[in-house]
Formats: C-alpha cells, structure tokens, sequence
C-alpha cells in the first residue's frame, strides 16, 4: 500500500509537471511507467477480489448444503443427502459413523427434532441406528406429500411461454 500511494503522489507530481508544459521525456517516460505499475496493481487487486468472490460463494455454498435445518423443504433435504452421503464416500467414513457424524451437520430445528429422538434412549443408543434408517426417519419427519405433490402439479402444468424455451 505503501508503494501504491507513493507512486501515486509521484505520478500526481508529474501530472502538474505535464498541466503546466514543463515536462521533460524523462517525466513523460516516468509518467507512463508509473501508470503501467498502478494499472497492474489495479488487475492484482482485481484478481484478489475476484479470488476472494469465488471463495466466499464456495464457503456460502458449502454452508448452505453442510447444514440441514429442517425449514427447507424437500430438495433440500435430497441435497443434503447427497452431500453428505458424498462425504462419506470420500473419507471412507464407516456404517457406525455415518449417523454421528451427519447429525453433527443438523441445525435448528433439525437439530431439535434429533435430540428429542435421542434423548429418551440415549445418545449412544441413538447413534446405534444405521444411516438408511436414520435417513428414513428424516425422509418421515420432512419429506411432506404435501410439498411432493405441489412439486409434480408444477411440473406436470408446465407451459411454453412465447418462443422462451429457456422460460418453460
């Protein structure tokens, strides 16, 4: 930063030099060397931005598929499921795991909804159930027909728009 604003004054310095005619091709030569430096920082700085844009959206689409709360809906809880099934398979993660560590990624009212299932037999009983039937309990508790069914009305009630193929 430091470098940026020195230069910065320098070439503002130069600039005055230019305004008033006084300008040598020493000047002009330092003049364009200096707006070649700050431009390159300008497309660093760009760079990093863009670096710390594509980060962010990766970190907020990992939050969003990490964690199930249990207000989502349907699709949701597919995707979750697919996640973390896929987290699974990439560390190997064995059949008597599977349910501790997927329940470590409920929030909210998910949350909620397990600790009430867990409590009255226990925590390490609970984690005794295998991920099929955990997922059958969850697939029970918030895969609503009500929701299934508005999703295939939907679709089955598609129509093309104009020309938008895109649209249907």
């Amino acid at each position: 930063m430091k470098k940026e604003s020195k230069n910065q004054k320098w070439l503002s310095s130069i600039d005055v030099k230019i305004d008033h005619g006084i300008a040598s091709k020493e000047n002009f030569k330092n003049h364009r060397d200096s707006l070649t430096f700050l431009g390159a920082l300008d497309r660093t700085k760009a760079r990093d931005l863009a670096q710390k844009a594509r980060i962010k959206w990766t970190l907020e689409d990992d939050e969003n598929t990490r964690f199930f709360r249990g207000t989502e809906g349907v699709v949701r809880l597919i995707r979750w499921f697919e996640r973390t099934e896929s987290v699974f398979s990439r560390s190997n993660c064995t059949e008597d795991c599977k349910v501790k560590f997927s329940t470590g990624t409920l929030i909210e009212e998910a949350l909620s909804w397990w600790n009430s299932f867990a409590q009255p037999i226990g925590i390490e009983e609970a984690y005794k159930i295998t991920w099929s039937e955990f997922k059958k309990l969850l697939i029970k508790k918030y895969y609503l027909r009500t929701e299934v069914k508005k999703m295939e009305d939907e679709f089955y009630n598609l129509t093309v728009k104009g020309n938008d193929i895109k649209t249907y």
